[in-house]
């Protein structure tokens, strides 16, 4: 699959919820959910590298949160991160 070149603004808010995701994994005390939260965002970064668009990193992130179950807590930290940023979803 070739990636477009992206502007890294658009990553603005996936790098926000990054890294309220490692705050999560590192407070919690479900091991389950670590390891979902891990799943689920562990190739963002290397997507990010690779210059993957945002659509695709979504897709990636939504496949796999709907596949653990924790779509609606991963909804959250996205909104949160657009609240913040004061963008649109």
């Amino acid at each position: 699959m070739a990636a477009a070149p992206v502007e890294t603004d658009e990553y603005k808010e996936v790098l926000y919820v990054l890294g309220l995701v490692f705050v999560e994994i590192r407070v919690t005390e479900s091991l389950s959910k670590a390891q979902a939260l891990a799943d689920v965002f562990h190739n963002v970064p290397a997507m990010m590298n690779r210059h993957f668009g945002l659509e695709a990193i979504m897709a990636e992130i939504d496949q796999k949160s709907a596949r653990h179950g924790c779509g609606r807590m991963v909804s959250a930290l996205f909104e949160t991160a657009y609240k913040k940023s004061g963008r649109c979803l």
